[in-house]
């Protein structure tokens, strides 16, 4: 996982979730960054592209945290809602690190199949407080 990418996603954790640190704070928080991120994506890879990039990005994830959801139906609400009851819990630090890992893996999954450029360009729709943070290779969408 790219450090950048993991500074975006607590960034985005931390204005989803507010300044409470509890874990159902955190679990609500990435519930909602989750849904965001889907839906904003979804335009241009479909929900089945989005689910595909979810369930490996988990997946990955679940070597360091292994109490993440099983077989993931995708990122829907019922993925969305499954992680944030599986982050729910745990304490705080575990389940915001557990989170980074697995958002920071699909936008850097997403990076690589539309390019980082544009996935930069599509989280500062999103969240555009972060778009001085956000990722760039150098490279464009139409490079290798």
């Amino acid at each position: 996982m790219k450090p950048e990418l993991a500074e975006i996603a607590r960034r985005v954790l931390g204005r989803e979730a507010g300044e409470s640190a509890s874990p159902e704070r955190v679990a609500i928080g990435a519930a909602n960054a989750c849904e965001q991120l889907t839906q904003h994506f979804s335009r241009l890879i479909g929900r089945t592209g989005m689910r595909l990039l979810f369930d490996r990005s988990v997946l990955l994830a679940r070597h360091e945290y292994p109490w993440l959801p099983r077989g993931a139906n995708g990122l829907d609400d019922d993925a969305c809602s499954a992680l944030a009851d599986a982050l729910a819990q745990h304490d705080p630090g575990t389940a915001t690190a557990a989170f980074v890992a697995v958002w920071a893996t699909v936008v850097e999954l997403l990076g690589r199949f539309i390019g980082d450029a544009l996935v930069a360009r599509l989280l500062t729709e999103l969240w555009p407080e972060i778009s001085h943070h956000a990722p760039s290779s150098g490279r464009t969408e139409d490079e290798p």
